[in-house]
């Protein structure tokens, strides 16, 4: 019993200065956390996403997108190119209308091309361009060019 209690009094605490370096570590951590991850979650963003597989036909596309960000997005152009073994692929040539689609929102665009492509068609490549609604002269970002089969 003698033993213990003396073990209990030669108990040391933490040093001063050990104490203030995992003091300094734990708020560098915290704030390291509040930066990367609290903020980002309640910052407004846009950010688009083509949803499932587009539908095309030599003379059509269907494509739906959707806006996975916080704030509405406004469509701004949509290249889309097809591979009939020439090179370059040639540019499809269809009416564009601007599309704005809310955050969190999807939205279908159609469209008609103005002439069909020559040659056969083995896929097709499809940049969208995207800004902010709320910002008509922010330069456009896009998504990655996408293939897929035709």
């Amino acid at each position: 019993m003698r033993r213990i209690s003396k073990l209990l009094q030669k108990r040391r605490a933490v040093s001063p200065v050990l104490a203030a370096i995992l003091l300094i570590a734990l708020a560098v951590a915290a704030a390291a956390a509040l930066f990367f991850v609290i903020i980002p979650m309640i910052t407004a963003s846009t950010k688009v996403e083509i949803h499932g597989t587009p539908v095309f036909t030599n003379a059509t596309a269907k494509i739906e997108l959707k806006s996975t960000g916080t704030k509405s997005v406004t469509i701004t152009d949509v290249k889309i190119e097809a591979n009939n073994g020439s090179t370059p692929w040639p540019e499809a040539d269809f009416n564009f209308v601007e599309t704005t689609i809310e955050g969190g929102q999807g939205a279908i665009l159609t469209y008609t091309f103005n002439e069909e492509f020559g040659g056969t068609i083995t896929e097709y490549r499809v940049t969208v361009y995207y800004r902010p609604t709320d910002d008509p002269d922010a330069t456009p970002s896009s998504l990655d060019p996408r293939t897929y089969p035709a």
